[in-house]
């Protein structure tokens, strides 16, 4: 499993498969991460082992967090994390995707009751 990071200023969410189901090593990179100056709280979900880090963007970046992490064995390989303008344009597509889906469907639903209609007053 491939650790899969996301980030924006202030948040970092990191899944580390070593962390998976393993208190004792999740036990060690929140406290890893809690020593960083800068980092407000570290969120652990051992069941995933997905690691939420919000910090202040002032003080230390996502990037640094990730060498932290890489520096203690948790990643490997090289990580780019996302852009913010990255993360505002893959939702703006999303939400004009749902928008699209939404008029495509009411456009849909339109035709067919006026063909129904339609049916109906050739058979009457």
């Amino acid at each position: 499993m491939s650790t899969y990071v996301h980030h924006i200023p202030g948040r970092l969410r990191v899944r580390l498969p070593a962390i998976k189901r393993n208190e004792a090593k999740a036990a060690v990179v929140r406290g890893l991460l809690e020593a960083v100056d800068g980092v407000h709280s570290v969120e652990i979900a051992r069941l995933t082992g997905s690691v939420t880090v919000t910090y202040s963007p002032a003080a230390i970046s996502g990037a640094a967090l990730i060498e932290t992490l890489r520096g203690a064995g948790y990643v490997n390989g090289d990580i780019a994390l996302d852009r913010p303008q990255d993360y505002f344009a893959a939702q703006a597509d999303r939400l004009g995707d749902e928008i699209g889906k939404a008029a495509m469907g009411f456009v849909v639903e339109k035709l067919l009751e006026r063909s129904a209609v339609a049916v109906i007053g050739a058979i009457i």
